[in-house]
């Protein structure tokens, strides 16, 4: 039941088997799998056609936009005089129904092949053949010991089979003040050309700027700053990032012939100086602070490495990983605090407020999340348990179910408190599912996380410094780009 090897258990109800849905037949606890016993012909099961050697039948039925698709037709003329067999007309649906309306008639007009017509199409007519003859010259004799399956001693040449390349620009140029990416049309590396029309940059959709028919690339020449691409610091380098898109229309028809596609593109530039009296920071870390009568308090979020050591350079999650988070604060001339999470909400929108919303740390400390069932969140010490001004806390990445947005702004409010302050309005507290109890991070005193499942820690006085910024989130992988912390 560990589909996906990340941990998480599916549920048996969760799961069925082909186009009609078929139920599980069985489960086994112990083993923790889930069984599904059917005949070959249940359950909405197909058989079909043929392999690339045209003499066996071909097992898969799966094909992939780019590929040719072999297919055979024949007759039976048991006790009959010699015919010949052709093929009138082939149309395709999404239905059994023939006439169903969205329809697309690759063979008409008794034996014309109309999709062999279309601009991006391989389609043909394949003559069996009736003798071996080679691939050069005219000489049929090279081929007469094929059928005896002795041809003696064989050299093999090679020739690579066509497959599909990775999905890259054929040229991404970084300019002081511009990106020029130039895009092959064959992007798949399938034969079949994509359209310019079909190709955008950036989250803003900016259209190409020039194409180069004889070479059959699209030109791409924008601002670093335009197309809604974005900035961010990486060690000692400013890096841009924006993607290109192919989102393929019918043009007219009812088929298309490739997928649509995301392509990241960032370029890299080294930070050499600062123009500012303040340092560069990366966007995604708070610039934010408290004044008070005694020196300067800066609360950040940042991101962590598995070592927990370095913050982490990629900002890409998959469903499954574990997103390591340092909560600090910089407490300068200040007396000793020590620093705790209040809460924190993840929401589709930067209003904190907003619906849908999912709360993974609330009522002064209690991570919500490590109390559902296929969570792994919990709170962490800092290797050195001295660092009183920094607190660790593991989330297990999610997405929001029914919604396919992107973005997930994650708001969170930090505090400090005296070092001798450990009560209901100052903790951080981790269900434990195998005692079934919420216990504090540090200490046994397990009384003042008792408060977690009435979801009410008593009166809080709370001072508001708002500096939020967001994170991102993607359904099957989170990307965090900017974290928010408001501070008191």
């Amino acid at each position: 039941m560990d589909l996906f090897g990340t941990r998480h258990l599916i549920k048996a109800a969760d799961l069925i088997l082909g186009t009609a849905v078929c139920r599980p037949t069985g489960i086994d606890s112990p083993n923790r799998t889930v069984l599904f016993d059917y005949g070959l012909h249940e359950c909405g099961s197909s058989v079909k056609e043929g392999q690339y050697d045209w003499l066996t039948e071909r097992t898969s039925t799966v094909y992939y936009l780019g590929d040719l698709i072999h297919i055979e037709a024949s007759v039976s003329m048991t006790n009959h005089m010699p015919l010949k067999l052709d093929i009138d007309r082939c149309v395709n649906t999404l239905s059994p129904d023939k006439d169903s309306t969205l329809s697309y008639s690759f063979i008409d007009y008794n034996g014309c092949l109309l999709d062999s017509k279309a601009e991006d199409s391989f389609s043909n007519f394949v003559a069996k053949r009736r003798a071996w003859a080679p691939l050069e010259g005219s000489n049929n004799d090279v081929c007469a010991s094929c059928d005896l399956g002795d041809c003696g001693a064989m050299r093999e040449l090679g020739f690579p089979s066509r497959g599909r390349r990775d999905l890259v620009p054929e040229a991404v140029q970084c300019g002081e003040h511009n990106l020029l990416v130039r895009v092959h049309m064959d992007l798949f590396g399938t034969r079949h050309l994509v359209k310019a029309a079909d190709l955008t940059l950036g989250a803003v959709g900016c259209r190409p700027t020039g194409i180069d028919s004889l070479n059959r690339t699209v030109l791409f020449d924008y601002g670093l700053h335009e197309c809604g691409s974005s900035v961010k610091m990486a060690g000692d380098f400013l890096v841009y990032t924006t993607h290109l898109n192919h989102t393929p229309k019918a043009h007219g028809s009812v088929i298309v012939r490739t997928n649509g596609a995301v392509v990241p593109i960032e370029c890299r530039y080294y930070r050499r100086g600062n123009v500012s009296s303040n340092p560069i920071k990366p966007t995604w870390i708070p610039f934010s602070s408290t004044k008070s009568g005694e020196g300067l308090l800066s609360f950040a979020l940042r991101l962590m490495a598995d070592d927990w050591l370095t913050e982490r350079t990629s900002t890409v999650y998959y469903l499954g990983d574990l997103i390591h988070i340092e909560a600090s604060v910089s407490m300068t001339n200040h007396m000793p605090l020590k620093l705790y999470i209040d809460r924190c909400v993840a929401t589709l929108s930067p209003d904190k407020d907003s619906t849908p919303s999912y709360s993974i740390i609330d009522y002064n400390g209690c991570l919500l999340d490590s109390k559902a069932e296929d969570s792994f969140s919990t709170f962490l010490l800092p290797r050195d348990e001295r660092e009183l001004d920094k607190l660790h806390f593991d989330l297990d990445a999610f997405r929001f179910f029914g919604d396919d947005r992107s973005l997930i702004f994650l708001t969170c409010h930090l505090k400090v408190a005296a070092l001798d302050q450990r009560d209901s309005m100052s903790k951080a507290c981790t269900f434990q599912k195998l005692q079934n109890v919420w216990a504090p991070l540090e200490g046994s005193n397990n009384d003042v996380c008792a408060c977690c499942d009435l979801g009410d820690c008593g009166a809080m006085r709370e001072l508001g410094f708002p500096s939020r910024g967001r994170r991102d989130l993607v359904p099957e992988a989170v990307e965090m780009e900017q974290l928010g912390a408001n501070g008191s």
